[in-house]
């Protein structure tokens, strides 16, 4: 069997091969689920506090090494839900894109299925990490270690689960993201059932926040294909990737000598 080579294609795939269907009803139910994770997440005591202690990480942060920590005022802080369109695309590139065990020739649901398993509308919601998301921006490399930690120790302190997550990836992405895990009650079928549904909080750096708005587009439309390149994209200096690629890597690395001069200037002060 042929991988459905879209996410609109998947849709039609899934619903003539599995149950149950990603129909109206489950895109409805996406997106109140999305919504109610989304507002009972925000008036959390673990949330509410967090704005408080985002000003108290700056002020500890200024006070160690004499620099501003967020790059905005912690009450400027907005979640959103994941929009439908970006959320089974997500679930087409895990189901099918980036599904080693599928086999074109002999195509079978349980030998071909991914590890770990189907995604389907009745686990999607614990299988997806970033349902409900927010990306908190700071100023430097050191930064984002930083405020991670803390806010790690914060939500743990409110019995979250949490589950901090390092990206490098081999396309010039570098990010931190921080996964908080509480229960939800979420409609399963006909029945209210419990689920350990994630909020996904991102940081980064100023420098990254702005190469990712310039190639979000680019990346957007390379997540909507099945197609591979001809050669390696290390290699293709004309390729759509080989520019934005290497500049996340030299800028990764730019932030890194920063932090190297930086802290060396700090310990020529002290002698």
């Amino acid at each position: 069997m042929e991988k459905p080579e879209n996410p609109r294609k998947y849709i039609i795939w899934w619903n003539n091969n599995f149950e149950p269907k990603i129909d109206l009803s489950a895109t409805t139910l996406y997106r109140d689920v999305s919504a109610f994770v989304m507002y009972d997440f925000i008036h959390s005591d673990a949330f509410t506090t967090l704005i408080h202690q985002l000003h108290n990480y700056d002020a500890e942060y200024r006070r160690s090494f004499g620099y501003d920590l967020l790059m905005k005022k912690p009450e400027e802080i907005k979640l959103e839900p994941k929009e439908w369109d970006k959320f089974i695309l997500k679930v087409w590139r895990k189901n099918v894109v980036q599904n080693v065990n599928w086999h074109t020739d002999n195509w079978d649901k349980e030998k071909c299925k991914p590890n770990g398993g189907w995604v389907t509308p009745d686990n999607w919601y614990d299988r997806i990490h970033d349902i409900v998301r927010t990306r908190i921006v700071v100023k430097y490399f050191d930064g984002v270690k930083f405020l991670l930690d803390r806010m790690y120790n914060h939500f743990v302190d409110y019995r979250c689960l949490c589950d901090p997550d390092w990206e490098a990836r081999e396309e010039g992405y570098y990010a931190a993201h921080l996964n908080i895990i509480r229960d939800y009650s979420i409609p399963v079928g006909i029945k209210m059932r419990e689920k350990k549904v994630s909020v996904e909080i991102q940081i980064t750096t100023q420098i990254k926040d702005v190469i990712t708005e310039l190639t979000h587009k680019y990346y957007e439309r390379k997540r909507e294909t099945l197609e591979l390149p001809d050669m390696k994209w290390q290699w293709d200096y004309r390729c759509d990737e080989f520019a934005p690629n290497y500049l996340g890597h030299m800028l990764h690395y730019i932030e890194g000598a920063v932090m190297q001069i930086r802290e060396k200037e700090k310990l020529n002060d002290r002698k």
